[in-house]
């Protein structure tokens, strides 16, 4: 008779249950693809991040991926599900096929590489049929809404789509396919288009076979507070597209500054150890209207661009990126950005990427909303930088634009090499100058608005003619 074999001592029934783990993490958590690790890419934003504006980091209309999988508990998604079957249908129809057979086995044999990019994978599947279904659908809606996106761009006639006939909802779903928690591995899109190859639609946008990146740039180009077109153009010079983890990680790549150019700090922009050593403790640097005070003048450098399909070769030198911010001889040159509805969803998806990808460097990004923090308290900061061309609001109140870049620091840890550090201290460095010092305070004290000035005006006209009346009264007891 066969005995189980239980562990009788408390040292062994927790030596097994370690083992337990370790098995279960090697064999779900940390897969391995050929000799190397591959590390998590898409995470929940921790709550010291998401208290700031939860809804943020939440999809409104699609879920996408198993952390907001759309069920009960998440009603507003689930209309989405019946247009996702139609938009399989059409995918299938493409290639003149009725049956998934052939994605579902290509998905399934890379169903565990494709967990491994989740830092929590803790939900329910036993045997991984749900997950490999999820991605199916998921998948092939996102190739299919990509395609479309194109086609619409190149003049298609989309009015009888259920998302294209709709602007609203075009918009909302670019803005959920942007969230953290709401990603596929790229490689699955990328294998499902490959497999899913379309004679008719790469005639249709004039290419043998578009790489998908180019395809769903597009798709997210709108809603860039600023693009640079040289990075758009060199986009092959920049990344592989192998390389891309997830669609965020597509828009965080393209937002970086071209190539060959340089960091604030002089440096190479790519280069690992940027900014300033870390060692160096930044001072706190004053907001633009303090700045204004110390004779510092602000100027609006590169242009804002409504999108992707609105550059052309004329554009293709345009270097600057959103994170080109200089200073020199007491000018502050910041590019120009938009400020829109969807920027604040934006910035918090592309910061919180950063904050839990450690590899990530420089951490663009949250630098640079930490930068413009400072550099903004009140709607009066905005108000200057909206005059001097800076600021393109198009949320209407310089307050709402403060409390956005005000907030979007909230929970953040700013990194070790602070990409504007060498910047921050030439502007504090200015600041110091004793003469900047007294411009400042004269500035501050009698000049702060029309009516100080005038009225400071008028002392000195006073005094001035004070001081005359006296030299003219004394000159005749000398004579």
């Amino acid at each position: 008779m066969e005995t189980n074999k239980i562990p009788k001592s408390p040292a062994e029934r927790i030596s097994q249950s370690i083992k337990n783990k370790f098995q279960c993490q090697n064999a779900t958590i940390n897969p391995i693809n050929g000799d190397q690790l591959i590390l998590p890419s898409i995470f929940k934003v921790h709550q010291g991040l998401r208290r700031s504006n939860p809804d943020s980091y939440a999809p409104m209309i699609v879920s996408i991926g198993p952390y907001h999988h759309a069920s009960t508990a998440n009603p507003n998604l689930l209309p989405m599900e019946n247009i996702k079957l139609s938009y399989l249908h059409s995918f299938l129809a493409r290639t003149s096929e009725d049956n998934v057979g052939r994605y579902v086995l290509a998905l399934q044999q890379s169903k565990h590489k494709a967990l491994s990019f989740y830092a929590d994978q803790n939900f329910d599947d036993e045997n991984g049929d749900l997950f490999v279904e999820m991605m199916l659908l998921d998948g092939c809606f996102i190739v299919e809404f990509v395609r479309r996106y194109s086609e619409l761009e190149n003049g298609h006639d989309l009015e009888d789509d259920p998302i294209f006939g709709v602007d609203w909802m075009r918009i909302q779903i670019c803005r959920d396919l942007m969230l953290i928690e709401n990603q596929l591995p790229y490689f699955v899109l990328l294998e499902l288009y490959n497999l899913n190859h379309d004679d008719q639609f790469d005639d249709f946008i004039g290419d043998e076979r578009e790489p998908f990146a180019n395809l769903a740039m597009l798709v997210f180009s709108d809603m860039f507070p600023k693009l640079c077109p040289a990075s758009i153009f060199s986009s092959a010079e920049l990344f592989e597209e192998r390389e891309i983890k997830h669609l965020l990680h597509l828009v965080h790549l393209l937002c970086r500054p071209p190539p060959h150019s340089s960091s604030p700090s002089g440096l190479k922009s790519f280069e690992g150890n940027y900014g300033i050593s870390g060692s160096e403790v930044m001072d706190p640097m004053r907001c633009v209207k303090e700045l204004e005070e110390a004779g510092i003048t602000f100027k609006k450098i590169g242009k804002v661009y409504a999108g992707i399909h609105s550059l052309d070769a004329d554009t293709i030198d345009d270097t600057i990126s959103l994170f080109d911010i200089k200073f020199h001889n007491g000018v502050m040159e910041i590019p120009s950005l938009k400020v829109e509805d969807s920027t604040d969803t934006f910035f918090r998806n592309l910061i919180a990427y950063e904050q839990h990808s450690s590899e990530l460097r420089p951490k663009y990004f949250t630098d640079y909303a930490m930068f413009m923090d400072q550099l903004i308290n009140t709607d009066e900061d905005v108000n200057v930088l909206r005059r001097n061309g800076i600021i393109v609001n198009l949320l209407g109140d310089d307050g709402e634009v403060a409390t956005l870049f005000n907030k979007l620091g909230e929970g953040v840890i700013t990194s070790s090499n602070f990409y504007y550090l060498g910047t921050c201290n030439s502007v504090n460095q200015h600041c110091g100058k004793i003469w900047n010092v007294v411009m400042a305070k004269l500035r501050h004290d009698y000049f702060n608005s029309p009516w100080a000035t005038a009225s400071t005006i008028a002392a000195v006209v006073l005094l001035i003619l004070t001081v005359i009346q006296t030299i003219a009264s004394v000159i005749p007891l000398y004579s």
